[in-house]
């Protein structure tokens, strides 16, 4: 290893010594300059030559500006040189260490700068620590905002555009349950080497946390980038004898068009990237101004509806199911609505996006659950036994106190379990078709009747279709739409009446608009029918001024 020495003494007898020991050294080459610091500029010839040691005569601390002698020794790793061990000097802290030059030797030399070296090393790892990540060593979140701070400074004096990349990986939780940990950090390892591969000079990537990533491009026009990085992400690569893509949604922001401070450009980045997200993952967005709108929106929505929960501003509504021969109302499909004491009615499609993959989808659940349970015990005693359908999201059937809180809410109400249906998608229940064959089963033994809404817009698997505890296919309103003007629409309904049919399950067609429609899904052999041609949503007393002398449970 070679070596920089600086030697800053008057005795020429002392600098002749020091270059001959450290001429004999067999571990390390030693360049030394000989520097008479009284006659020279130290702070051009220490950048000149940027030494890894200095040799300081103690001598020269009595001659030197004390802001002199500081500077030296906060420039380069400074030893003094006494001819005492320890002499007592005003300065003696700066300094790495203290040799008496009566006892120099090569050991003592090559000792001091030994320590000075393991310093140095142990200053760059904890740096190193500090700021980068260890498993890639891309800098770490600390680090990247900085240097995205730096960089929106620079090219803000420039009035230049640059483009901020976020990088979020799919599914990256399923790799490390399916595969382990280990395999885990060998898919954060390709990520960052197609990331770095994919880098100019100039550009700055970085890992911000467990499976997210982000890019600081020098330029606005990040599209090609973007797109080269997506075409490299779905090559495979080998993990544990497995061809393994690299599945990952991108969001893309710039400055200064989406942002002009570290929080602005990261959430639009962010933004940009979740809406990735929410069209399937591995795919690329750039930033929409109305998607931050559409943020704004999801976030009211779910800050005021804890508290519409708790202040009677949600209420149910009720559509009616018919039968198709007679048009008689045998069902009431259970339809939530709320009205917001500044905004109004909120739609249905809007608040129940906003929090159906939240947690207080679970709390609405619940209380649809108990509020449909009460309305059902009223109608029991008033002796009209309707049945009330209410739909059920996945995230809360598949809640483990799903069934202990069912039974709680039936028990609460008195509501007849007979009569109570519970409608889920297809979608939900082939998640994990094996829970749902067994929360289904749980359900049954309680007496309720099983729905499949939505039915033929999901995906499932007829193996499992024929083990599931159902008993009844509501058909998509999508197929009903005008299917008696579509050959495809009513080839798809006459399919699913006849699968019905074959696995002894009832059908109920939504959707139905029209005479036409009614009377001809009658003739396909469809039991139940429900749509605005019959009945729109209604309070429960518009329904049974309605339709009370004519009901008839099925």
């Amino acid at each position: 290893m070679n070596y920089r020495v600086i030697l800053l003494h008057s005795a020429a007898t002392i600098q002749q010594a020091i270059v001959e020991l450290l001429g004999t050294s067999t571990l390390h080459r030693y360049s030394i300059s000989l520097i008479d610091p009284l006659k020279t500029d130290l702070t051009e010839r220490l950048s000149t030559e940027n030494p890894d040691f200095c040799l300081l005569d103690v001598s020269y601390i009595d001659y030197l500006p004390e802001e002199t002698i500081s500077a030296i020794a906060q420039r380069v790793p400074t030893i003094l040189l006494s001819q005492q061990s320890q002499p007592a000097h005003r300065t003696s802290s700066d300094f790495i260490d203290t040799l008496s030059t009566k006892q120099l030797s090569l050991d003592v030399l090559e000792r001091s700068f030994r320590y000075i070296i393991e310093q140095k090393n142990h200053r760059r790892q904890l740096k190193a620590l500090a700021l980068y990540d260890a498993l890639t060593q891309l800098p770490n979140r600390g680090h990247f905002q900085h240097q995205l701070s730096t960089t929106i400074a620079q090219h803000a004096r420039r009035k230049q555009a640059f483009s901020l990349v976020i990088i979020d990986l799919d599914r990256f939780k399923l790799i490390n349950d399916s595969m382990g940990h280990e395999c885990g950090d060998e898919y954060l390892i390709q990520t960052s080497k197609v990331i770095k591969r994919n880098l100019r000079h100039n550009d700055i990537a970085a890992r911000l946390g467990n499976d997210e990533f982000a890019i600081i491009l020098q330029t606005d026009q990040a599209h090609s980038m973007a797109q080269r990085l997506m075409d490299e992400f779905s090559i495979p690569f080998r993990l544990e004898d497995r061809d393994i893509r690299i599945h990952a949604s991108v969001g893309v922001a710039s400055f200064p068009r989406d942002g002009k401070t570290n929080s602005e450009l990261i959430k639009a980045a962010n933004n940009a990237m979740q809406s990735a997200k929410q069209h399937g993952g591995s795919n690329l967005c750039f930033y929409d101004a109305r998607q931050q709108q559409g943020t704004i929106e999801t976030s009211w929505i779910e800050a005021e509806f804890y508290n519409a929960l708790n202040s009677n501003q949600l209420f149910l509504t009720y559509q009616p199911q018919v039968t198709a021969d007679r048009n008689l109302c045998v069902t009431l499909e259970a339809l939530c609505r709320w009205h917001h004491p500044d905004k109004g009615l909120i739609p249905p499609d809007i608040f129940i996006s906003a929090i159906e993959k939240t947690p207080m989808i679970v709390d609405l659940g619940h209380w649809v659950l108990e509020t449909a349970c009460r309305e059902l015990a009223d109608l029991q005693k008033q002796g009209q036994p309707f049945k009330v359908a209410v739909n059920i999201s996945m995230m809360h059937i598949c809640h483990s106190h799903f069934i202990d809180d069912l039974k709680e809410i039936l028990a609460m109400t008195g509501a007849d379990p007979t009569l109570l249906e519970l409608e889920l998608t297809e979608s939900a229940l082939m998640i994990d078709p094996l829970q749902s064959i067994s929360t289904l089963s749980a359900l049954r033994e309680l007496g309720i009747t099983i729905a499949i809404d939505d039915f033929g817009t999901g995906h499932s698997s007829l193996a499992y279709l024929v083990d599931l505890p159902i008993d009844i296919l509501k058909i998509d309103r999508s197929f009903i739409y005008e299917f008696t003007y579509n050959q495809k629409r009513e080839s798809v309904v006459k399919a699913i009446i006849a699968l019905a049919r074959s696995l002894q399950l009832k059908t109920v067609a939504e959707g139905v608009e029209d005479q036409h429609t009614s009377e001809y899904l009658m003739l396909l052999g469809c039991d139940y029918l429900q749509g605005y041609y019959f009945s729109k949503p209604m309070m429960m007393e518009e329904i049974l001024n309605q339709y009370a002398v004519k009901s008839q449970v099925y």
